[in-house]
């Protein structure tokens, strides 16, 4: 079957959704299937050289600037650019990711619905919502969910049976398909050179990497750094993203606190606990893959979120979980008064364990996905 793929970025490009959907693509090539990813190209860059066997059609995007509206309607002008490629290309089934907004919008006008699967990262128009940018009560926040309602994919990728639900409720889609995002394939041994923020075992190593942006709670990040012993820990910052700036003002200078540009795969087997944070009206509307980069780490995860999260139902068994009310109680004190390294060292061994078996249901996820497209 020719299948194709969109999404805004795909490996070799670096991208969260993309290094799950370019995942996917090679299992389906190895599958058998003609795989074409359909993607854009940042201005400034050359188009990368591959030889993976997958073709891919690269369309240099309209907008790669900060402006928000600006970038919004770059997003919709990218993303009608991507989906009438593959309405005149030869693909037999589509598979629509999230990124740009309004991608899965913009299906609905040209691609037909059972030929099509939705595979949701992030959830729109919800995340324009939960951003503050429209109010439910918009008439064309009402007609976007009519537009989504009506078009009925033939199955749809979800992060788990929670965000699952979530989807069924808000467009009424059946056929789910539920993947665990954010696993990666490293090597957890530890190299012979250590990064220069690396100041012995005698330290329990905490670390923020990747994304801070809207959905997420930097203060929640700024309490934590707030009450670290300088002798006990330390919290390493790798953050980027539109709260990153001003958390590395707000708490970069304090003794405890390591902020750096850039983290390789292999400076991670130097940390413990990697620190997830998703405020509750982004709960289900936007996947924090960070979890499950700290269990192919083989770390452990303090994590500030809801419960009702398919995240938090991953890797409960190698975390610690804190309340929204953190600043009127102790929890953070009590977390990091009660620590032990032997605490530590067991919720590492069990993430280990833990990546194993999410492994195994990823694969199993995507041979349920592979065998329904025949």
């Amino acid at each position: 079957m020719n299948i194709a793929i969109i999404n805004k970025r795909f490996s070799p490009l670096r991208s969260a959704t993309g290094f799950h959907g370019y995942q996917l693509a090679l299992y389906l090539r190895d599958a058998g299937h003609q795989v074409e990813l359909i993607t854009t190209l940042p201005k400034s860059t050359e188009i990368p050289e591959t030889n993976d066997g997958i073709k891919r059609v690269w369309i240099k995007s309209s907008y790669d600037g900060k402006s928000i509206l600006r970038r919004l309607l770059a997003d919709f002008i990218d993303a009608l650019r991507l989906v009438r490629n593959v309405s005149s290309s030869v693909a037999e089934h589509t598979i629509v990711m999230s990124d740009p907004p309004f991608l899965q919008l913009v299906s609905t006008f040209y691609l037909t619905a059972v030929d099509t699967s939705f595979w949701f990262m992030d959830i729109y128009p919800q995340a324009f919502v939960a951003r503050g940018l429209i109010s439910i009560k918009n008439p064309i926040y009402k007609w976007y969910i009519k537009q989504l309602r009506q078009f009925k994919p033939q199955q749809f990728l979800a992060l788990g049976a929670h965000q699952a639900r979530y989807i069924q409720h808000e467009f009424g889609y059946g056929n789910e398909i539920c993947s665990p995002i954010g696993l990666q394939q490293l090597d957890q041994s530890k190299p012979a050179t250590h990064p220069s923020w690396y100041q012995g075992d005698d330290l329990i190593y905490l670390l923020y990497k990747g994304n801070l942006g809207s959905a997420h709670d930097d203060q929640f990040i700024v309490a934590l750094a707030n009450q670290l012993d300088p002798l006990k820990f330390r919290l390493i910052i790798s953050a980027s993203g539109v709260k990153a700036e001003g958390l590395s003002l707000e708490i970069g200078d304090k003794k405890s606190v390591v902020v750096v540009e850039h983290m390789s795969d292999a400076d991670l087997t130097y940390t413990d606990i990697h620190i997830v944070t998703l405020l509750n009206k982004w709960t289900h509307i936007c996947v924090p893959s960070k979890a499950l980069l700290a269990i192919s780490a083989g770390n452990a995860v303090l994590y500030h979120g809801s419960d009702d999260s398919d995240t938090w139902q991953y890797i409960k068994s190698v975390g610690w979980k804190i309340s929204d009310d953190y600043k009127q109680n102790s929890e953070i004190k009590q977390f990091l008064s009660s620590l032990t390294t032997e605490e530590l060292s067991n919720k590492k061994t069990l993430s280990t364990e833990l990546y194993r078996q999410l492994v195994t249901e990823l694969r199993e996820s995507q041979s349920n996905y592979e065998s329904k497209l025949r």
